[in-house]
């Protein structure tokens, strides 16, 4: 069927007082900027608890409390990192923005199987 002549054409620019940035302008959500201040901020707690277990190596030779500072210090922070890789992953296919999806598989390949492995070092540990 052909439109009818008196159809008005689809607006072509947003209305105005719309929320949404201009067309071609990428500006990157705060979103984004509080995932990466997250990640940081984990990847620095991660690094500080590593340290403490560094220091408890010296201390216990059994390695009683050193595993339990291991898994604490870098399952907790990849583990997070991880999930949080997962859910912007489904942020950047809803928003169609390949760049952030590339950040967030990465952080994803990376992250998960470091935290299975120390889970199951951990596990071993307990064992």
């Amino acid at each position: 069927m052909s439109t009818p002549a008196f159809a008005e054409p689809a607006p072509t620019a947003l209305p105005r007082g719309s929320s949404a940035p201009p067309r071609g302008r990428h500006r990157t959500p705060v979103g984004l900027w509080i995932w990466g201040y997250v990640t940081l901020g984990f990847a620095a707690f991660g690094a500080g608890i590593l340290g403490f277990w560094w220091l408890a190596a010296l201390q216990d030779p059994d390695g009683g409390l050193l595993v339990g500072l291991f898994a604490i210090g870098w399952l907790l922070p990849s583990l997070v990192i991880a999930l949080s890789g997962i859910v912007l992953a489904f942020y950047a296919i809803a928003e169609e923005r390949l760049g952030v999806f590339l950040v967030a598989m990465a952080s994803l390949i990376c992250h998960l199987p470091m935290a299975l492995t120390v889970l199951g070092i951990a596990g071993l540990g307990v064992l």
